[in-house]
């Protein structure tokens, strides 16, 4: 029989109902061929996996998964669904493994046993089919044969042709012959039909008893845990992928040279660190000053990074935070990425649907792209993917689809962006998946910052293995002296403070005023606010934090890089008063800064906000010396051994090269005592307590809530806005969303609050401070 013929023939056998523009849906045979057109694209990009993970026969069992994880929709009930709505009352994957029994002359027994859980785990859980098929139950037999018995006996004859004579033109045209996949040798067709019906129950029991078993022994067992997530990672990678109709699933390939020209960079003129970058291969930490080129210090390593496996298959670029995240996805598409890069985090949609709207001025297009976009992203699609390490640990904590997050990282690089933003027992998570990929996956990672102490660099390479260490050379670091410390010895919200801020601008300058809590932000602007109209000072004043719904912040973000942004051509002085969210954000470069006592690296890192492209020699960066506490947001501690040393060197320029010694002081005795205990006990929590659970078919169902209250924000909608959202919902979703505003799970126990239409509807007043509690 030909493909042409197999494919009229089964035509009427479906996968997928049809859509609403259609009147068929689509057949099994195209799904199975999309599903295996994605499994290809992935053995191209990784061709070296099986030998990682020492499987050699790891595309076969894939291949076979594939091909036959499917087949159990040609039951009767299953294809009058598709068509009727009704929904059957069985699951398609486990009658799937009916047809194991064909590949018994070309498997090993431990070979099918990978195939069959492929098969049978392709949508749910362990769990969910053993209370649905106690196969020490006779009922269940008798379910069993009551199925079989109506099998097409001529669809049957049909899957048989389709394994046994079809599969093979269909592996050549894939192009994976060399990749140990075989063919099964011809049986007796009526034999292979007649077993079906005869011994198809007892099949059904064994390899259902046989996935129990497999289970049980992993475990038990540490033997074949990476496998297990592999297996299932792929298959159910493959399969969402095909169903979403994502395209085509390349590498994260891009020229040494395009990312050098893109930039207006040339080889002969790159920092010394940025040329070493270039050769470095493995694990590498680049501190380098803000400003010296660090973004395109990553991509210099990561596109280079050679090893006998070939190229990496993927680049993650992590960051801590969702605007500092939006900025990278924006800087990656302009300089050559355009169109492969995702983004990933808890308002991406909201993100990518103003960058639509901008380009298109369409809202259902802008709406729709920017779900596909999400969607594609989260089916592993795009090749370069921006996001938070937040979103690497719900594979720790084993949310759904965890095997997929995880099988996605082989052979892939990831880069660290500012990594000392994270507090101790959260980087030790971080890290501590970092070495279990970095050990079993091949994953090799890029790590950079501007400051970060010799405690932080030790913990790095105890546990990821530190190739590199490379340092910004002196004259650089000289180079890079743009910050003279002014200490002021009193606190943000007085009088005086209020007054100097404002002259300063009035001098011609553009300020920046940290604070370390929304509320000292919002007090403060409403000073400085008051302060200029009393003087009649025209001074545009802006407030940037947390607490703003995504409308808002987007249009204050907007003005604040227009008005102060490294590049950009509409210059203005302003005041702007921001949270920590502009340490490691927004690509802006501002005259002067104010800012409340801090530890000393983020003060570093707001630092870094001014004077970023050195237009003024040396500038001023004043910091109050009150409160010397941590406002219950730091480590009092922290912030009073950042002060001793800027009060120490009070009117002195900042030397690069005296960071790092400076950062030993401030972590030192009790305070390195509390860091370390802090990350040691949480990384002992991950070895003993979550490693052992890391392996496939072991989903942690029901976590959800609980992981997004320990790492993430929830959204709230302020009560003015309510007669808002509520016109705007029916007319577009997307839209009214923006105008919820993230808090912090503990910080809702505060409020007055209630449920509508599915969200938290808050008691609070919003305004142009944002959300005031």
């Amino acid at each position: 029989m030909s493909l042409l013929n197999l494919h009229h023939e089964l035509r009427h056998i479906w996968a997928k109902k049809a859509s609403s523009d259609s009147m068929t849906g689509e057949s099994l045979l195209e799904h199975t061929w999309n599903v295996l057109k994605r499994l290809e694209e992935h053995i191209k990009i990784r061709p070296y996996m099986a030998d990682i993970l020492q499987f050699p026969r790891l595309w076969h069992c894939l291949f076979w998964g594939s091909f036959m994880h499917d087949f159990g929709k040609i039951c009767r009930p299953f294809q009058d669904g598709l068509r009727d709505g009704k929904p059957w009352t069985h699951r398609h994957e486990v009658y799937s493994l009916l047809f194991l029994n064909w590949l018994e002359g070309t498997c090993e027994k431990e070979e099918l046993n990978w195939i069959m859980a492929a098969i049978v785990s392709h949508h749910k859980e362990p769990f969910q089919i053993f209370d649905l098929y106690d196969v020490y139950d006779e009922y269940t037999i008798e379910s069993f044969d009551s199925v079989i018995k109506d099998l097409d006996k001529s669809v049957l004859a049909l899957l048989y042709e389709w394994v046994f004579r079809i599969s093979e033109c269909w592996l050549h045209e894939l192009g994976l012959q060399g990749f140990g996949i075989v063919i099964p040798k011809s049986i007796d067709k009526n034999n292979a039909i007649g077993a079906i019906y005869h011994h198809g129950p007892q099949r059904l029991r064994f390899w259902v008893q046989q996935y129990g078993l497999l289970v049980r022994n992993l475990k038990r067992e540490t033997k074949n845990r990476v496998l297990s997530l592999t297996i299932r990672g792929f298959i159910n990678m493959c399969d969402y992928a095909a169903s979403a109709s994502t395209g085509e699933v390349f590498a994260a390939d891009l020229p040494t040279s395009d990312i050098l020209l893109s930039n207006f960079m040339r080889k002969d003129k790159l920092y010394t660190h940025q040329k070493q970058c270039l050769f470095a291969e493995g694990s590498t930490l680049l501190i380098a000053p803000t400003g010296s080129g660090k973004t395109e210090s990553s991509l210099l390593w990561a596109i280079n990074q050679r090893s006998k496996y070939d190229r990496p298959a993927r680049l993650f670029y992590m960051l801590p935070y969702q605007a500092s995240m939006n900025a990278m996805y924006d800087r990656l598409n302009r300089i050559g990425f355009k169109g492969h890069v995702g983004l990933e985090h808890g308002r991406s949609v909201l993100s990518l649907y103003r960058r639509n709207l901008d380009e298109s001025g369409d809202q259902d297009s802008a709406a729709f792209n920017a779900k596909l976009a999400k969607k594609l992203a989260r089916f592993n699609y795009y090749p370069v993917r921006v996001l938070s390490p937040y979103q690497l640990l719900k594979a720790l904590f084993r949310l759904k689809t965890y095997e997929q997050i995880l099988s996605d990282y082989f052979n892939s690089v990831i880069v660290f962006d500012e990594i000392h933003a994270y507090e101790p027992q959260k980087l030790a998570l971080i890290l501590g998946l970092a070495r279990f990929l970095k050990d079993n996956f091949n994953t090799r990672f890029f790590i950079m910052t501007a400051t970060l102490p010799t405690m932080f660099i030790e913990k790095l390479d105890e546990t990821l293995g530190i190739e590199n260490i490379i340092k910004a050379d002196e004259n650089l670091c000289s180079r890079f002296t743009r910050h003279c410390i002014r200490i002021i010895d009193d606190e943000i919200l007085s009088e005086s403070s209020i007054k100097q801020i404002v002259n300063s601008v009035i001098d011609g300058k553009s300020a920046l005023v940290c604070c370390n809590t929304v509320k000292h932000a919002q007090l403060v602007f409403q000073s400085i606010k008051e302060k200029c109209m009393s003087e009649g000072k025209s001074i545009e004043v802006l407030l940037l934090h947390g607490r703003f719904n995504n409308l808002d912040r987007a249009k204050i973000e907007k003005k604040v890089i227009d008005f102060t942004g490294a590049h950009s051509k509409k210059q203005k002085n302003i005041i702007l008063i921001s949270t920590q969210v502009v340490e490691v954000s927004l690509d802006i470069d501002l005259d002067v800064i104010f800012t409340e006592p801090a530890p000393l690296e983020a003060l570093l890192q707001r630092f870094g906000r001014v004077n970023r492209r050195l237009r003024h020699g040396v500038a001023d960066v004043f910091i109050f010396s009150k409160p010397n506490d941590g406002q219950e947001v730091y480590l009092d501690q922290l912030v009073s051994n950042a002060l001793d040393i800027l009060i120490a060197n009070n009117n002195l320029p900042i030397n690069e090269l005296q960071v790092t010694n400076w950062l030993d002081e401030v972590y030192k005795g009790e305070v390195r005592q509390i860091w370390e205990n802090g990350f040691n006990i949480a990384y002992s929590n991950f070895m003993h307590g979550n490693l052992p659970l890391l392996y496939g078919f072991n989903t942690n169902v029901g976590m959800e809530k609980d992981f997004y209250q320990a790492f993430d924000s929830i959204e709230v909608l302020p009560a003015p806005l309510l007669d808002k959202y509520n016109s705007l919902l029916n007319r577009n979703p997307i839209i009214a969303s923006e105008l919820l505003v993230p808090i912090r799970p503990g910080q809702l126990k505060w409020l007055k609050s209630w449920r509508h239409n599915h969200i938290t509807v808050v008691d609070a007043e919003y305004n142009e401070m944002g959300l005031c509690f």
